[in-house]
């Protein structure tokens, strides 16, 4: 099959766990399929954001699994040849180019990764905050993601959760689960970790991730400290912003960007995911257990896995809870080695790239089970008229004005 995948900028799986499943899944479509991929934008604010070396890097990483790169453009990359199947990574990115593929590959499937369903996570926000902007905000985006999602043949989630979002609103939609994907390590119980350090790690760019941390430090890390005093915490993501910087005090150290974590997951005793909004399956929840750690998080944290509480995660939806939950891992060694060797066990049977490459082989083996959509007729007729207005008539009159500039 010849799919060509559009997103919003090359992947980047050492930043963003997003990012690193949309890598994951190139390269298991890789196995049997020919993919092509394009930005959507013109890189500059990737290119601001990385540097035109760290740019080439993310480049050079498509490439040398064998992804052809469009570079283009996305209207010319569609045009450029006849697909199959056209992949979109967010709705965002297939929102202004949706019709566009319709019209110009008649024939190909199209497929939108919702990665997480936007609105489901502006609407979480929305419930923390209770502000009348983010309300708006979540029922404009509702409204437009699931009108992309309409006119998709196939919508991918994270989860059963989504899906069933989804499918509330659209009965008739067709929906798939590919999953947040880990690489797990060995559970090795020679590494030796830091005693009472706890780590999160997340990118900054994602904005519940910038609200877990200042909430943690302010009002759960005083209740941890004051049972535990030497407590520590590493905040390590990409791109920290002003609010997560000002965080760094004595016992706090915010790392930034790394191009590896698993030393610092290696290292540290137990990870913190206190996430009071938010969408999909949250990467970093499924990666530290993958490399032994035990997990406090929240309900939210949770959302997706299938996780179960006390057993392989310990969930806090209150700063008290929160703190009580991280001080007993610290202390109560039987506890910890029930919480994470449970959830390392829960993540490689059910996570690992091997276990979801299965389901995206058979998700792409279906794909042309039933009849392609169609683009609607106003929307045909918009593109369509213009073109031939130019095949039949309009290049008449240019043709003088090209023959007269010959003869000059």
């Amino acid at each position: 099959m010849k799919i060509l995948s559009i997103g919003q900028f090359y992947p980047m799986p050492d930043r963003s766990a997003g990012d690193r499943r949309f890598f994951q899944l190139l390269r298991i479509l890789l196995r049997h399929h020919d993919v092509s991929f394009c930005a959507r934008t013109d890189l500059s604010w990737q290119r601001s954001l990385v540097g035109d070396t760290r740019l080439a890097e993310y480049r050079d990483a498509l490439t040398a699994m064998g992804v052809r790169i469009m570079d283009d453009g996305a209207v010319s990359a569609v045009r450029s040849a006849a697909y199959d199947a056209v992949l979109f990574e967010f709705y965002h990115s297939a929102e202004s180019l949706i019709d566009d593929v319709r019209f110009s590959q008649p024939r190909a499937r199209i497929i939108v990764d919702s990665v997480d369903v936007a609105y489901n996570r502006l609407d979480s926000k929305a419930r923390v905050t209770k502000a009348p902007g983010d309300i708006a905000t979540a029922r404009a985006v509702k409204r437009t993601e699931l009108a992309v999602y309409n006119k998709a043949d196939l919508v991918i989630t994270v989860t059963e959760e989504d899906r069933s979002l989804l499918l509330q609103e659209l009965k008739h939609l067709r929906v798939e689960i590919v999953p947040t994907m880990h690489d797990v390590s060995p559970l090795d119980d020679t590494v030796q970790r830091r005693p009472h350090s706890l780590v999160f790690v997340g990118s900054f760019l994602h904005e519940p991730n910038i609200d877990a941390m200042v909430y943690f430090c302010n009002d759960v890390l005083p209740l941890v400290t004051s049972e535990i005093p030497d407590a520590t915490l590493d905040i390590v993501g990409s791109f920290p912003t002003q609010s997560i910087k000002a965080l760094a005090r004595d016992g706090v150290e915010v790392i930034g960007f790394v191009p590896d974590v698993k030393p610092y997951l290696d290292s540290s005793y137990v990870s913190i995911a206190p996430l009071r909004y938010g969408g999909g399956m949250k990467g970093k929840i499924g990666e530290a257990m993958a490399h032994g750690l035990p997990v406090v998080t929240t309900t939210i944290g949770i959302e997706g896995f299938g996780l179960t509480p006390s057993a392989n995660v310990l969930i806090g939806d209150s700063p008290e809870e929160f703190a009580k939950l991280t001080c007993d891992l610290l202390r109560d060694a039987a506890l910890y080695e029930m919480i994470r060797r449970n959830g390392w066990s829960f993540i490689k049977e059910r996570f690992s790239e091997e276990a979801v490459a299965d389901r995206v082989d058979i998700i792409f083996s279906r794909l042309t089970d039933g009849p392609v959509k169609r683009l609607a007729l106003g929307n045909y007729l918009r593109r369509a008229v213009p073109q031939q207005l130019h095949r039949h008539l309009l290049w008449r009159f240019r043709e003088p004005a090209r023959s007269k500039a010959g003869d000059s």
